[in-house]
């Protein structure tokens, strides 16, 4: 991607952004020379994420208490995901690094804030040089809880949502339906088509004339990478915790649409 910058080329590219934030610091010169540069975040747009976003912002669950977003599948115990995902210089990290973005990025729309602590807990199940199994756990303004997981090593596949409120509940899973229960039973939720104008990849894109214009933008006192490194795990499990300095500037996600809550956060 550098090389990319320096003859002066526009970026969209998949997760992560670079193993490390130093990394990352590096790449988003491409702000600096009024360069676009994207991460695709697929899932900001994706029917169910609009709708609960809807709730969110009609106040339906009440104040946000707790989340827990999980994406996981069996690759490794089924012999299905490829060799070089346990590479920790090809792939950067394992099951965290590949999925654990996207449960990552959804936590901290639901939540409209950066984590003010984390803590991680990394295990490996099948004994390579990156964690298979992984949990991490974010504390939010005033005491709410986000809890984000991912997993290569968990069968049969699964992505799910669960949403917890002062005044009620949200729930989505792969293969089943956006429920909210209010108080008074389950209910589905229809969620509406994905938002005109967006690609599959969440990505919108026009050009006029020969200059290409996009909709998405960084700004360069908001970058960070969407993983960090994670370092070879020894079997077992292991555990890792980050609060962040009180007088450091929150960092933002970098995303190739202007979401409207990350594009505040910008």
């Amino acid at each position: 991607m550098l090389r990319a910058i320096r003859a002066g080329k526009h970026i969209f590219t998949e997760k992560v952004l670079a193993p490390t934030s130093e990394e990352a610091e590096r790449i988003a010169a491409a702000d600096d020379a009024h360069l676009a540069l994207a991460v695709s975040l697929p899932r900001l747009y994706d029917p169910y994420t609009v709708a609960i976003e809807r709730t969110l912002d009609e106040g339906t669950l009440g104040e946000p208490t707790y989340s827990r977003v999980r994406l996981a599948h069996d690759g490794w115990v089924a012999g299905w995901l490829p060799e070089r995902f346990g590479d920790p210089e090809a792939a950067i990290g394992g099951a965290f690094t590949d999925l654990g973005c996207h449960p990552a990025y959804l936590t901290r729309l639901f939540h409209r804030a950066e984590p003010s602590a984390i803590s991680a807990v990394y295990g490996s199940i099948t004994v390579r040089q990156v964690e298979d199994n992984a949990v991490v756990t974010a504390e939010f303004p005033g005491g709410r809880l986000g809890v984000f997981e991912a997993s290569v090593v968990q069968g049969p596949g699964d992505f799910s949502i669960e949403l917890r409120g002062t005044r009620g509940a949200l729930t989505y899973g792969d293969g089943r339906s956006l429920r909210l229960n209010t108080g008074d039973g389950w209910r589905e939720l229809p969620p509406p088509a994905t938002r005109p104008g967006r690609s599959a990849s969440g990505c919108s894109t026009s050009t006029t004339g020969h200059a290409p214009t996009t909709t998405w933008t960084t700004r360069s006192r908001s970058r960070a990478s969407s993983s960090p490194r994670t370092r070879p795990p020894a079997p077992g499990a292991r555990s890792r915790s980050f609060r962040r300095p009180p007088d450091k500037r929150p960092r933002c996600l970098l995303s190739p649409v202007p979401h409207p809550f990350l594009r505040r956060a910008l």
